[in-house]
């Protein structure tokens, strides 16, 4: 006759499973976030390089450094693909400092990893130092891109590369509380810019951002962030704003139009639409649709909660 398991033995055997199944899930988390510093040190070592290659060219150091895109300079190409972090919710921040004589990269590490212990690091030309903003985003935070409008402080100067973020209500979305200026504006040539400057004049990018099509609004939000859609600016997000526009090119009638007009990322065929502000008080916004082309406005980027 077998004798069978007592029911104190079957929790017992039960418990021993559930605790082994944790601590392999421990393990294997732990050795993912391992692998995950070891890409991270790997990366920042590839973008000093890459970044010291690109001073030697350029006599500075670049404004920004966009994820997924090459690092290049007068047809050198220095780094072919621009890494970010292995994590959705961090980010490599990249900071030109000193008028373009040097540069902070700040990370963040989740475990020791070759010799240095979990926390926030920042990267220079000359070390990696422990501290530095770390590489988590949160919003109200001062977001560093290229063409950010104020300084590492949070003033105004045209062109100090940070830009104000703010979470809205009721969506808890992220928005940028500058206007976007990220871009190239050719003045001899407005139309091959990948942006116009109303009037073009590069002044009034400076002090109050670029304007775009759809097309490249969507390319030049900062990586993770995106045009708004009709439903955040229906939601009562737009009165939040302090939205002032730079203006908008109407492509029917051939001129800039000094008005306050809104990308949006909302189209119907080859329409796209774009906000308008009117004087009213409180004030109303409501749709222009316009064809594609090279219609272009002010934008504001949006990072969903």
């Amino acid at each position: 006759m077998k004798k069978a398991f007592t029911l104190v033995e079957l929790l017992v055997v039960v418990a021993i499973i559930g605790l082994l199944s944790t601590l392999s899930v421990v393990a294997l988390n732990s050795a993912r976030a391992k692998a995950r510093d070891s890409r991270r040190l790997s990366d920042i070592k590839q973008l000093r390089t890459a970044l010291d290659m690109y001073y030697d060219s350029a006599g500075t150091y670049p404004d920004s450094l966009t994820p997924g895109s090459p690092l290049s300079y007068g047809g050198m190409i220095f780094l072919a693909k621009v890494p970010d972090d292995p994590l959705s919710s961090q980010n490599y921040n990249y900071t030109k400092t000193e008028g373009g004589q040097n540069y902070t990269i700040d990370f963040t590490l989740e475990t020791k990893s070759a010799g240095y212990e979990p926390g926030n690091y920042q990267a220079t030309p000359y070390a990696i130092l422990a501290g530095g903003g770390g590489g988590v985003f949160h919003c109200g935070d001062l977001l560093a891109y290229e063409g950010g409008p104020l300084d590492e402080n949070g003033n105004f100067t045209g062109n100090g590369g940070y830009y104000l973020t703010r979470r809205l209500e009721p969506s808890q979305d992220c928005w940028l509380m500058n206007n976007l200026n990220a871009g190239v504006f050719n003045s001899s040539d407005p139309g091959s810019g990948d942006k116009r400057c109303y009037g073009d004049n590069q002044n009034y990018c400076d002090q109050e951002g670029g304007l775009y099509t759809v097309y490249q609004g969507e390319s030049l939000c900062p990586p993770g962030w995106s045009l708004p859609s009709i439903g955040q600016i229906e939601e009562g997000e737009f009165g939040q704003l302090d939205f002032e526009s730079s203006g908008f090119w109407d492509n029917i009638a051939g001129e800039y139009v000094n008005t306050a007009w809104l990308v949006t990322s909302y189209h119907e065929g080859d329409t796209y639409y774009f906000y308008r502000e009117d004087e009213s008080s409180p004030p109303r916004v409501f749709l222009l649709d316009r064809p594609s082309g090279d219609a272009a406005a002010s934008v504001r980027c949006v990072k969903d909660n």
